[in-house]
């Protein structure tokens, strides 16, 4: 898990979001100063909460806090 105090986060950027008709699966990738961008793979189940559409999946993700995820 990442501790805010020591970790920045440059950028995160949705690779793909993959849906069937239960539920949408996020794939994320994370940039830190000096690294190349780290896949989070479907992190929907993660943080308790599984988007059904890629709308709402944006608006969950602007909401987020990256230290919550375990890459």
């Amino acid at each position: 898990m990442l501790a805010p105090s020591k970790e920045t986060i440059d950028s995160v950027e949705i690779l793909s979001a993959l849906s069937d008709p239960d539920r949408l699966s996020i794939y994320l990738c994370v940039s830190r100063a000096g690294e190349k961008g780290i896949l989070v793979d479907d992190i929907s189940d993660q943080l308790g909460f599984v988007p059904r559409r890629t709308a709402s999946a944006l608006r969950w993700l602007q909401r987020v806090r990256i230290v919550d995820l375990k890459i």
